[in-house]
Formats: C-alpha cells, structure tokens, sequence
C-alpha cells in the first residue's frame, strides 16, 4: 500500500513539472 503511494505520489511531481515547464513555453518530448 505504502509502496503504491509513493509511486503515485512521484507520477504526480512528475506531472506538475511538465505542467510547469509547458505553462512557460518549454516543449517536452
């Protein structure tokens, strides 16, 4: 459980980065 959360939690970081990086025009492969 614990183990799934952190998964989850890392995907959702990752996601709120690329979110960041495109809102200032960066392209992300």
């Amino acid at each position: 459980m614990e183990r799934v959360y952190d998964e989850n939690k890392r995907l959702y970081g990752v996601k709120k980065v690329w979110l960041q990086l495109r809102r200032e025009g960066i392209k992300v492969a």
